[in-house]
């Protein structure tokens, strides 16, 4: 990986001559924001049309992406799962958590059994993190991954507005995807759908569409329980879907378990106990309120999501 990040560097630096030119500032800038991201083995090529190729292989297939000034261009052979077509398919330049999942999905295989977290995310925390790994490690499930969305900003920017102290801002939909593009691109399990729009249901389905999946969980907190009948679609909810519910605060194991089998058809949950400890009391609001403050809130979130709040600090 090293050397590639050499070679790339010899792309913007090195005279090449009138037939094969140097990349652009901005080429070699989003080249190395993906490279940044890629924790498999690839190959880097300097391109004719002054673009860095990257390449990986696995057995008789392969997936190539062209980083160009403003984005992306992605194409492969031999993949069950993607439809690149004659063109392949292009991605803008703030897609970058789009590309990781083509790659994750390259080597991983398609999700077929897979599981949904939905929130605002502002930012992600550590606890986030812990809940998102910990159902990985749900081996009687076996989930082929996490699929994460995140709340749209005009529902954020209404929730917000009615914090009435230091707390109240909101992260831009774009941080919030480039934040947790740095908590969980080293995870090969973790998928970025991107912003939800619509009800529940709504978002469901379009995971479930995009992805071709055939057995698709909603992780919700058990505190929504008693809103979940009133939702928008929610008999096509119940009917459609598995849940994965989250025990929230005090709620008692058996309590929760006898409300939801009279909620959910055919017993179409599972319950996820309460988090370690040392998690259940740090949340999104604790980081804002730190920043600020100009506390320390390096043990609350992920080292790369805090060096990317450290970063817009800076700017």
């Amino acid at each position: 990986m090293n050397n590639n990040f050499q070679k790339l560097l010899e792309f913007k630096t090195c005279n090449y001559g009138k037939d094969l030119q140097n990349i652009s500032d901005k080429v070699y800038d989003l080249s190395l924001t993906l490279l940044n991201h890629i924790t498999r083995n690839v190959e880097i090529f300097l391109t004719y049309n002054k673009t860095v190729q990257f390449e990986f292989d696995l057995d008789d297939k392969y997936l190539e992406i062209e980083v160009m000034e403003n984005g992306f261009n992605i194409w492969g052979n031999n993949l069950d799962f993607f439809n690149y077509g004659e063109n392949g398919i292009y991605l803008e330049e703030n897609k970058l958590y789009e590309v990781i999942n083509h790659i994750k999905i390259f080597f991983n295989g398609k999700p077929n059994n897979s599981i949904l977290f939905t929130g605002a995310f502002n930012p992600p925390t550590i606890a986030h993190q812990n809940v998102i790994e910990s159902s990985l490690r749900r081996h009687k499930l076996n989930f082929d991954y996490v699929i994460i969305a995140l709340s749209n900003q005009k529902f954020l920017d209404k929730k917000q507005s009615k914090i009435k102290d230091e707390t109240n801002f909101a992260y831009s939909e774009q941080q919030r995807l480039d934040m947790m593009l740095e908590m969980t691109y080293e995870n090969e399990k973790v998928l970025i759908f991107g912003i939800e729009q619509g009800y529940t249901y709504e978002v469901l389905t379009s995971v479930k569409n995009k992805y071709n999946i055939q057995t698709l969980y909603f992780a919700m907190g058990s505190d929504k329980l008693n809103e979940i009948q009133h939702w928008g679609y929610h008999d096509k909810l119940l009917k459609e879907f598995y849940f994965y519910i989250l025990i929230r605060g005090n709620d008692d194991l058996d309590c929760v378990n006898e409300k939801c089998k009279n909620i959910f058809i055919d017993n179409n949950f599972v319950l996820h106990l309460a988090q370690d400890s040392k998690y259940q009391n740090i949340s999104a609001t604790q980081v804002r309120k730190c920043i600020k403050n100009n506390l320390d809130y390096s043990t609350l979130v992920n080292k790369n999501v805090e060096n990317y709040l450290k970063k817009m600090v800076e700017i």
